[in-house]
């Protein structure tokens, strides 16, 4: 914790905001004023303790009707409470753990990170449905997949997806992040985390999270563990663009924050484009372009260029890629199809939350313990576990580094898409 004495004139900063479930309407301007320094640290100085505006003000040096404005909004959407006295308490759930406590909650990360390398991941890998049509399990030609650049996928890819060149390591990359989070049986927990959720105005319901940018002196790197923890899914307009968008960013990849703010007007695009309708509704020139600079679309090198027969798109040559997964599978039945994590998970996780629990709660303020309790209740879908899985496939081979155009849609996929 910071001396509150200096934050005046040393202002904390948070090194994101991060969010469990649903997004709601007006995420946008919400990301955006989270992001401002004053908004801040009027959460953090109000999360420890109860303060008044005045108190906030001095706290911070700053005229109170600053304050004041700032927490109208912080308290319309449910990050501050108003409590006895007019004083205000902060409500998300703010990481500011010491040296001894991140250390050891790494290395409990590490250990189950690797149970999960060890009994899922090989069955997700043995999921035949994917990869081959005829039957025959995904493992047994993996490495002859990823090894030999040459060999022809086209007659054996499954006919309801596509991957960029064909290329099985990108897909696998997509698939283990994608069950990690998606494939654990919430249904089975002993407790609901949902009922912790706190309803905000603009329709959404989750807890809200940041981390304490700080220099700390560990022996691991804090920014490969980063993720936007909950993956994120963007609906398209429905009338005239039935799919969905699903994100999920790491250390992995290069996308920039700009990214959110973009990605669906370019994806309409794409799927205009899939569907041979860009003509008069689009400035295609300038879509095109920054989908390109996006790594939505690729241009192919030189030495990649070989005879090629006409898609059946006139809108992409043969030296333009689409450069992200698509499925004309809806984001249920993509989930279906991968195999279930096995029942033992169920306690596994159980084991991981309470240790977790109960090293971490004492860094968090008693008020929020409940909502600390929530978080954790299954930390095994959470970034800190399926960052560290991904480590841990690249370090064992499962999975290969990532080619450069690759990094700005590596865990991106689109469902109810057209197939190119």
């Amino acid at each position: 914790m910071l001396d509150k004495n200096i934050l005046g004139m040393e202002p904390i900063r948070f090194s994101d905001f991060y969010y469990v479930d649903t997004l709601g309407s007006n995420w946008a301007n919400i990301d955006y004023s989270l992001s401002k320094l004053i908004a801040q640290n009027i959460l953090y100085s109000a999360y420890y303790e109860a303060r008044t505006i005045s108190e906030i003000s001095e706290f911070l040096g700053v005229q109170p009707s600053v304050v004041e404005e700032e927490i109208d909004f912080l308290e319309n959407y449910g990050f501050m409470d108003k409590i006895n006295n007019n004083k205000y308490l902060t409500k998300i759930l703010l990481h500011d753990f010491s040296k001894e406590i991140s250390e050891a909650r790494h290395q409990i990360f590490k250990k189950y990170a690797k149970i999960v390398c060890e009994k899922y991941v090989p069955l997700l890998m043995d999921n035949g449905q994917w990869i081959m049509e005829n039957g025959t399990p995904a493992n047994s030609k993996l490495q002859s997949l990823i090894s030999s650049p040459n060999y022809n996928l086209q007659t054996t890819i499954s006919s309801n997806i596509y991957i960029p060149e064909n290329d099985i390591n990108f897909l696998l990359w997509a698939l283990v992040s994608f069950a990690c989070i998606n494939k654990f049986d919430k249904s089975k927990l002993k407790d609901n985390p949902q009922k912790y959720f706190v309803k905000r105005c603009d329709g959404s319901e989750r807890i809200v999270y940041a981390s304490l940018e700080k220099d700390a002196d560990l022996s691991y790197e804090t920014k490969k563990y980063k993720s936007c923890d909950s993956d994120n899914i963007f609906f398209l307009p429905k009338a005239s663009y039935p799919c969905s968008i699903w994100l999920y960013n790491t250390y992995y990849d290069n996308r920039k924050d700009d990214w959110f703010r973009i990605l669906p007007q370019k994806c309409c695009f794409l799927y205009d484009l899939m569907m041979g309708r860009t003509i008069g509704k689009h400035n295609n020139d300038l879509i095109f372009e920054q989908s390109l600079q996006h790594g939505l679309l690729r241009k192919k090198e030189t030495s990649e260029l070989r005879q090629e027969t006409a898609t059946k798109n006139t809108f992409l040559s043969p030296d333009i890629l689409i450069n992200m997964l698509i499925t004309t599978k809806s984001f249920e039945e993509f989930i279906d199809i991968l195999p279930p994590m096995p029942d033992e998970f169920i306690d596994i996780n159980e084991q991981l939350s309470n240790q977790i629990y109960e090293i971490s709660k004492h860094e968090y303020p008693q008020h929020i313990w409940d909502t600390c309790k929530a978080y954790y209740l299954d930390i095994i879908t959470k970034g800190d576990i399926v960052t560290r899985v991904l480590e841990q496939c690249l370090l064992n081979g499962t999975l290969q580094p990532l080619k450069p155009h690759q990094k700005q849609t590596v865990n991106m996929i689109m469902f109810e898409g057209v197939l190119p």
